[in-house]
């Protein structure tokens, strides 16, 4: 009995095809740039270099601009300036991105582009995202046409005993007079807090606010 299985990789070579030209001279060498590095923006490769003709096959130049083919569909134009580069990004003839390269020093570089600023160090690798947000300015206050005075400060003082804020001085200004309430002069403190209460709330201080400093300190 034969196992099939033996032969199912098995394939018979019909016949070897062999496709060779030939040109005058010797075969151009390609070269492959390890040094450039690329900035991956809105998947888009943007080389890291000052460089323009490390973008790729140089078009033409004239004075100062440099016409690069990055690929089959990219294409930049770089103007280039003494310490700055204005590149400008095309794919398929329409223009995508614009930004500006610039050396902080001699090992850092730093990309405006957008509302976004990188910065890249001699290795090509990212050292900083700066992102700039709108912010609305700040509306100046309104105000009213007469200053209303109609308020009281209030201040408690206390001492602690068995882990317990007592008070035993109550101060308060109407803006005008001064009252001051002591615990010697009450059976406890809560008389004394009382009796500062009742002195506040009369008919002539309707509608003032009352800003009381240490509250919270008589309730913990």
């Amino acid at each position: 009995m034969v196992n099939k299985g033996d032969y199912y990789l098995e394939q018979s070579i019909i016949s070897l095809v062999f496709s060779y030209g030939i040109r005058e001279g010797r075969a151009l060498e390609k070269e492959i740039n390890t040094q450039v590095l690329y900035h991956n923006y809105q998947h888009h490769k943007l080389p890291i270099t000052m460089d323009p003709l490390e973008y790729g096959r140089l078009i033409k130049t004239i004075g100062n601009i440099y016409f690069i083919q990055v690929n089959d569909k990219n294409t930049v134009i770089i103007t280039v300036f003494e310490d700055y580069n204005e590149v400008e990004f095309y794919r398929s003839g329409v223009l995508c991105y614009k930004w500006i390269d610039r050396w902080i020093n001699e090992v850092s570089l730093t990309r405006n582009i957008g509302r976004k600023e990188f910065i890249f160090n001699n290795k090509n690798e990212q050292l900083l995202l700066k992102i700039v947000k709108p912010t609305k300015f700040m509306l100046p206050l309104i105000t009213p046409d007469t200053l209303v005075n109609k308020f009281i400060t209030m201040d408690i003082e206390t001492f602690i005993k068995d882990g317990v804020h007592i008070p035993y001085c109550i101060s308060w200004f109407d803006g005008v007079n001064t009252f001051s309430y002591y615990l010697t002069d009450f059976i406890n403190s809560e008389d004394m807090i009382i009796s500062a209460l009742k002195d506040i709330l009369i008919k002539k201080y309707d509608n003032y606010k009352v800003y009381i400093r240490n509250l919270a300190s008589i309730y913990s």
